[in-house]
């Protein structure tokens, strides 16, 4: 008896992974996983990657910071992941992303969800930069946004596509908040190497 109350909830949990499993985005590219790339390589193949998150850390800069605010020079800090270099390596400069986006909030997440350069540093990659005047006042957030091309592909996937291809370096896809002040508290993260 217990076997089948659990089978009712155990089965409402798997049917939007099963779903998720089945979404076939391009002919014969079949996605199983929330954020993937994919690369058409020029011997043409198709490669899927899956993209998965990387927490963000918050870097307050204090010693520096203090030492600015002694001589009235603007604030800063910066919003990271640890390491220079992502864990996933794409082969090609122009992959295109797919996104499946909440059916709750499809033209939020739309709008927020962007492409950006990540700036490697000492042992970190810098996502974000927040700078204030020596007050703390006047914060601005920069962040180096990529152009891409967004279309919505069936079954609640968002496409994107840079709009030139990527030179090396380290990227990023974040759900960008629209007020200045926030971020989010992750990054799918990829490098492209150099040729």
């Amino acid at each position: 008896m217990k076997i089948i109350r659990l089978a009712g909830p155990l089965l409402a949990l798997l049917l939007p992974l099963y779903a998720l499993a089945q979404s076939e985005v391009e002919p014969g590219v079949t996605l199983t996983s929330i954020v993937s790339a994919v690369e058409h390589t020029p011997d043409g193949h198709t490669k899927v990657e899956t993209i998965h998150p990387t927490a963000i850390l918050s870097n307050a800069h204090t010693g520096s910071n203090i030492a600015r605010g002694l001589v009235y020079s603007g604030q800063h800090n910066t919003v990271e992941l640890a390491g220079v270099k992502s864990n996933l390596i794409l082969t090609t400069a122009t992959p295109a992303f797919y996104i499946h986006i909440d059916p709750d909030d499809p033209n939020n997440q739309r709008e927020m969800m962007t492409l950006v350069r990540l700036k490697p540093a000492k042992e970190t990659r810098i996502v974000f930069n927040f700078t204030a005047n020596a007050f703390g006042g006047s914060r601005k957030r920069h962040v180096d946004v990529i152009a891409v091309t967004k279309v919505d592909v069936p079954g609640n996937w968002l496409k994107i596509t840079p709009q030139a291809p990527l030179p090396a370096g380290e990227y990023g896809i974040v759900l960008l908040p629209t007020q200045a002040l926030l971020f989010p508290d992750r990054v799918y993260d990829f490098s492209i190497p150099a040729k």
